[in-house]
């Protein structure tokens, strides 16, 4: 069942279910049009982490898989086109395809930084939080 978390340096935690991701603005039906090859239906991250409030807008952002097996961390800034793949139609994403709920940085840019790698796209993200900028 998709579930994504929300939680650390926001001014409220945050939990979103597959009806909660498919209420959200920013829906792209389909996400081949901004990653090609990527099928499926998707919504911004930016719409999601706008819900839960950042606290600060220079933070970092853990993402953990649902089975706490892999995790990057990324600059809240380099996921401004990030997307939440996280359905097929009207169903969930299959897990053979990274679901319930993957996330996508397209662009090279991005995906290219020093500080992002291609790495990032998370299959089966299940919790995202929000860290204060290192010092």
């Amino acid at each position: 069942m998709a579930r994504l978390e929300i939680t650390g340096a926001v001014t409220r935690a945050t939990v979103l279910d597959f009806a909660a991701l498919r209420a959200l603005d920013g829906q792209i039906e389909d996400a081949s049009s901004v990653v090609p090859g990527r099928n499926g239906s998707a919504v911004r991250l930016a719409e999601a982490i706008a819900l839960a409030a950042p606290l600060d807008a220079n933070a970092e952002v853990l993402m953990t898989s649902g089975d706490g097996a892999f995790s990057a961390t990324v600059p809240l800034s380099a996921l401004s086109e990030a997307l939440l793949l996280y359905r097929e139609g009207d169903a969930p994403l299959p897990a053979g395809r990274g679901g319930p709920i993957r996330l996508l940085i397209p662009g090279t840019p991005d995906c290219g930084a020093a500080s992002v790698d291609a790495c990032a796209n998370v299959k089966d993200l299940a919790r995202i939080e929000i860290r204060p900028e290192s010092p």
